[in-house]
């Protein structure tokens, strides 16, 4: 396995690429439909394409067409708060 590091967010969270063998983790959960890839902060062309792949296969969270990635639930569920307030 190895870890290289892309230093940290601005919440202090480490940023870095796993691999283990020659297996890329984040691209593997990715085409698997196991995560989603955050196209607003990471312009990666070949996760584009696995997320894209991962949605017509409809594979793992992609099984059910109407999942929504959580930037949007965040989105939703701040906008709900907002409006209920007096």
């Amino acid at each position: 396995m190895t870890i290289e590091s892309h230093g940290k967010d601005r919440y202090g969270r480490l940023l870095a690429s796993v691999e283990v063998g020659q297996d890329d983790v984040a691209h593997r959960l990715v085409a698997d439909g196991m995560a989603w890839h955050y196209e607003k902060y990471d312009h990666n062309k070949r996760m584009r394409e696995a997320e894209q792949s991962a949605r017509a296969a409809r594979n793992g969270l992609r099984v059910d067409g109407n999942a929504v990635p959580p930037w949007d639930w965040r989105k939703e569920r701040q906008h709900r708060k907002e409006s209920v307030k007096p």
